[in-house]
């Protein structure tokens, strides 16, 4: 065609995204880390695969990295035809790493046009650098807490960029010191039995940290140590909320870790100076220190509770007098107090030191025997030690009595009430001495002090209610006799009847603290009768009256006997009679009398002489069986009786003169009436009223009274001859006017008239009407009505003794007219109502118109 041959040049294409690529992306240090260089390649070729060369971002590509709040710097140049490299790329943000586990990325893309290329995008994880300490942070750093509760500590680590940091755990460690030298512990030596829980990530750079301390009464430390890039080691990162300490506090104390400083003595500083045993009312002391569960000492900022107690158990010496003690409990056996033995010592103090945690213990004991002391810590047996009390020397203040009967195998058993108000002089009695030290621990041996009764050295320290028993003329006291378990046997005995009261001695001091505990008060009462004999000396008898002998019975000591199962009976022979001028003389008379009668304490026989002239009277003692064979007083007797009487054994022999009163009948028939006892030289009148110096009680005042001399119309208008005594209306004297009879009858409720209601001669006495009310009760003229109400007597004098006594009835009880003691006034026997109006009762029974008819 004459064509020439010649080049072509053919120019490559536009690149071409499908067959352009990004290439590898790296970093010197083989990480991708905020602030160092990325490098990254870009190919770029046309669409048949030809390199483009020439292509700035620009025209040929355009380059887009992105990541969250991240500026990127970078430069692009050609390094090779078609081969572009992204140099210098410097992310500032790293990838956000979260508590799921996941992190976002730094992502890019290179675009042709609008269209990717191959590989694009891409996307690359982004480290934060090295922790910052001044850009990380922690949460408030607790100031206290107890040892062995766990607390939690949170950091939030970042980098200098303010980047969160990663959160492998292994990447961070926290070490907590214990700043008085108590070791420290890692994080990274965590779980069962260490002192960190596995630390927690929380995502954003937060770490939580579950931590323990045991170590107390102290300050711990924190150090956060993180891996460094550079070195690949951990480094400390200092940041300044790990600066402060934390105090930590030691707990409750523990039982277990309690430990005795010092043991029980009474020195309160030397465990050998003063150990037991003791002696009773010691003061001892034992020192403890309180630790809590981690052997933590107690101290003033610890907290829960450092309850510290003390307990007893054991055997005192009291409660096995007469049987052998058993051994003493071990601390072996337990830290708790064996069931029925507890025992209290007189004072225990604790006191707790809380600078220092140590408790010093003070114990005051009174009580011997062996004990186990246990200290509890918060109820919790803690420590146990055992000691040994031993008793004191004898006291008498802290020892005791009882009173005492000797029984039939001759040994003393303590007396009951019964024994105690009713012990017979001259019988054995005895007091048991209880010796005891100070504090009432009873001794277990014999003294080398006198044990006896009364032999004080100060009596008046004793002011008993009654007079004190002591060695004198009225008791016997012997020295103590040592039995057994320091207990003395003191026999007595006393000679005086009445009531008195027993004081024991030890060394002559008084047994017992007190009058109340030291005054034992015992009522001796007559043993047998001994010796007998009458009351007054024998008087003149008038023929045909009623007449009684009164007879005093005495023990050997000379204490009237006034009860008891005795008796008299007498035999009253005439053997001669006064009245020389009759017939009669040698004319046997015989009165029986079979029984005597108790009144008021004395044995009363009861007869009435129809002859005058002197009787030969024998009185014989039916003795208590008891007593039977029991020695009598006996005096010279002869066959003879003299006025005086003399007693042989049981029986008595005396005489008494029985005289009659009557006169003969005058010449003009009048009859006479002798004025005196004497018929020889009294004289004989017509009436009692004619004998001078009389006064004669007739009508409505037929009774009369020796003190006034007047007359009255009932025996109660009539003064006492005994002036301590009061009349009731019954006509008796008593001492007590509560138990006269008129304040025990009431005759209201019966519709019965009361006599001695409303008026002051009234008997009290039940009846239908006034009208039946008693007659007065008169002696025949010349006599007087005694005290009793009941004996008439020529003068006071003549009155029988027992009648000035008074009744004496117990309180509760009544006084009847004849002289018994009743429950109820209505037992008392009635008087006598005369069917004739204005009659009087004589003293023989019979109803007469008037005093001088009796």
């Amino acid at each position: 065609l004459g064509l020439e041959q010649g080049d072509i040049s053919v120019r490559v294409s536009n690149a071409s995204a499908s067959t352009s690529t990004l290439g590898n992306v790296f970093s010197a240090a083989t990480v991708f880390v905020v602030e160092e260089a990325i490098t990254a390649y870009v190919t770029l070729r046309d669409i048949y695969g030809n390199l483009v060369s020439g292509e700035t971002s620009s025209t040929g590509f355009s380059f887009t990295p992105s990541l969250e709040r991240n500026n990127v710097s970078y430069s692009i140049f050609e390094s090779s035809t078609g081969v572009y490299t992204i140099n210098q790329l410097l992310p500032v943000n790293a990838s956000t790493y979260l508590a799921d586990g996941t992190i976002s990325t730094l992502a890019y893309s290179v675009k042709i046009g609008e269209q990717d290329i191959a590989s694009s995008p891409r996307s690359l994880t982004v480290q934060p650098g090295d922790v910052s300490a001044s850009a990380s942070s922690v949460t408030t750093v607790p100031a206290n807490i107890n040892a062995g509760d766990y607390f939690s500590l949170t950091v939030t680590l970042k980098d200098s960029l303010l980047n969160a940091w990663k959160q492998q755990i292994f990447l961070v460690r926290v070490e907590v010191s214990v700043v008085n030298g108590g070791g420290f512990y890692r994080s990274d030596a965590y779980g069962p039995g260490q002192n960190f829980l596995e630390p927690t990530p929380l995502g954003n750079g937060q770490f939580n940290y579950t931590i323990k301390v045991e170590v107390g009464n102290g300050p711990i430390s924190y150090q956060l140590f993180a891996l460094t890039r550079a070195t690949s080691n951990y480094g400390l990162v200092p940041i300044s909320g790990l600066a402060s300490q934390t105090y930590v506090k030691s707990i409750e104390a523990s039982a277990a870790q309690t430990v005795a400083l010092k043991t029980l003595t009474t020195n309160q500083t030397s465990s050998t100076s003063g150990r037991s045993p003791f002696d009773a009312g010691f003061t001892a002391y034992k020192r403890i220190k309180l630790y809590d569960r981690f052997g933590n000492a107690r101290q003033n900022d610890s907290v829960g509770a450092g309850a510290v107690t003390v307990r007893f158990d054991g055997h005192t010496t009291n409660s096995y007098i007469d049987t052998l003690m058993p051994s003493p409990f071990t601390c072996g056996q337990g830290l708790s107090v064996i069931s029925g033995f507890e025992q209290t010592m007189q004072a225990v103090n604790v006191s707790c030191s809380n600078s220092t945690g140590e408790c010093l213990i003070t114990i005051e004991g009174i009580r011997s025997g062996n004990f186990r002391m246990i200290v509890f810590v918060n109820g919790v047996g803690a420590l146990c030690e055992q000691f040994t009390v031993l008793q004191g020397p004898p006291s008498a203040p802290g020892s005791s009595f009882d009173l005492g009967v000797v029984g039939s195998d001759n040994t003393c058993s303590v007396a009951t009430s019964t024994d105690t108000t009713a012990q017979t002089v001259g019988a054995e009695y005895c007091a048991l001495v209880y010796l005891s030290d100070a504090y009432g621990n009873r001794l277990q041996s014999a003294v080398s002090e006198v044990v006896t009764i009364g032999n004080l050295s100060n009596p008046s320290s004793r002011s008993c209610s009654y007079t004190k028993v002591d060695g004198s003329g009225s008791f016997n006291v012997g020295m103590g006799t040592h039995l057994s378990n320091g207990v003395y046997d003191v026999r007595y005995s006393g000679t005086q009847i009445g009531t008195y009261s027993v004081v024991a001695s030890i060394g002559r001091e008084p047994v017992g603290v007190s009058v109340a505990q030291s005054c034992k008060d015992a009522t001796f009462v007559p043993w047998y009768v001994y010796k007998f004999f009458p009351s007054v000396e024998m008087p003149n008898y008038i023929t045909t009256k009623p007449s009684t002998l009164n007879l005093i019975a005495q023990d050997l000591y000379g204490n009237n006997v006034t009860s008891g199962s005795f008796s008299f009976s007498m035999t009253l022979n005439l053997y001669s009679y006064a009245d020389a001028s009759t017939a009669n003389d040698g004319l046997e008379y015989v009165i029986s009398v079979a029984t005597s009668t108790l009144v008021n304490g004395m044995h009363q026989l009861s007869f009435s002489l129809e002859w005058p002239g002197v009787y030969r009277s024998s009185i014989s003692l039916n003795p208590d069986s008891r007593y039977a064979d029991l020695a009598r007083f006996t005096t010279n007797f002869t066959q003879t009786p003299n006025p005086s009487g003399v007693q042989s054994g049981l029986g008595y022999v005396t005489n008494l003169t029985a005289t009659s009163i009557n006169c003969a009948v005058s010449t003009n028939g009048v009859s006479n009436y002798r004025c005196g006892d004497d018929e020889f030289t009294d004289a004989c009148v017509a009436s009692y009223s004619s004998c001078s110096g009389v006064t004669v009680c007739s009508g409505s005042t037929p009774i009369y009274c020796p003190g006034s001399s007047s007359c009255v119309a009932s025996i109660s208008q009539c003064a006492c001859i005994n002036t301590t005594l009061t009349r009731c209306k019954s006509g008796a004297c008593v001492i007590d006017a509560s138990t006269c009879m008129e304040n025990g009858i009431a005759c209201d409720d019966s519709g019965l008239f009361n006599c001695a209601a409303g008026a002051a001669t009234g008997y009290p006495q039940c009846v239908q009407s006034s009208s039946d009310c008693p007659s007065p009760t008169v002696c025949p003229p010349g006599l007087l009505i005694c005290d009793d109400g009941v004996s008439c007597a020529a003068n006071t004098s003549a009155c029988p003794a027992s009648s000035s006594m008074g009744s004496g009835c117990p309180a509760g009880q009544f006084a009847c007219y004849d002289g018994r003691c009743v429950q109820s006034a209505f037992d008392c026997p009635s008087k006598k109502t005369c069917p004739t109006a204005g009659n009087v009762v004589c003293s023989d029974g019979s109803c007469q118109a008037d005093v001088s008819s009796c």
